[in-house]
């Protein structure tokens, strides 16, 4: 899990390694340095996550979040403008800096764009195509959480390192907002499994044809 976790460049991908020790109280079974040295794409979150396990992660610091050039990405158009769609992504992304943008004055849905732009220019994520999976109307089939999710989650934790260390927004604030990314928690790991639902019968021999 480590190898994978050392080999992820997006922030919101260590997190999913990351919240597996957290959510399975499984940091006995590491040392902090090798959970740390682990974490190539380091965010608020994943700090959160290290300080919540290991009492030597005090020590963190921010230096090592990474976060957009203040110049323009060189990106189409028609990519850049896809921006808005949030195909797959929860509303509470933009919901939280919709609301720290209100009381702040701080563009921080810009911010959140001009991250977005950058991922896509650097070409780390492919653009997802989800419709390509279902048929008939996408807002009542509901979509597939999909690879593309991941661009949009990590931009969102690059705007809230780029506003602590930039801005000055506290960096408990940025911490507190970062916690939306959490993939699982204690409780739901301890949920015990139930047997699949009859509708879910063949899905993947769907998908796949």
């Amino acid at each position: 899990m480590l190898v994978w976790i050392s080999q992820r460049r997006f922030e919101s991908e260590v997190i999913i390694g990351l919240n597996i020790i957290e959510a399975f109280d499984l940091a006995t079974h590491f040392t902090f340095a090798e959970v740390r040295n682990s974490v190539n794409a380091a965010s608020h979150l994943s700090d959160w996550l290290m300080k919540e396990n290991f009492a030597q992660a005090d020590g963190l610091f921010p230096f090592r979040y990474a976060y957009a050039p203040e110049t323009r990405a060189d990106l189409p158009e028609s990519v850049r403008h896809s921006f808005s769609a949030f195909n797959g992504v929860p509303q509470m992304f933009h919901s939280h800096l919709s609301h720290l943008e209100k009381i702040s004055g701080l563009p921080f849905l810009m911010r959140w764009q001009h991250e977005w732009d950058w991922l896509q220019a650097d070409e780390l994520r492919s653009q997802g195509d989800p419709s390509y999976f279902f048929h008939g109307n996408r807002e009542i089939t509901g979509q597939f959480d999909f690879a593309d999710r991941e661009t949009y989650v990590s931009a969102y934790l690059r705007t809230l390192a780029f506003a602590a260390v930039e801005w000055g927004v506290p960096h408990e604030i940025a911490e507190r907002h970062s916690r939306a990314a959490l993939t699982l928690n204690r409780g739901l790991a301890s949920v015990e499994p139930i047997e699949r639902p009859k509708w879910s019968d063949g899905i993947c021999q769907a998908i796949a044809t």
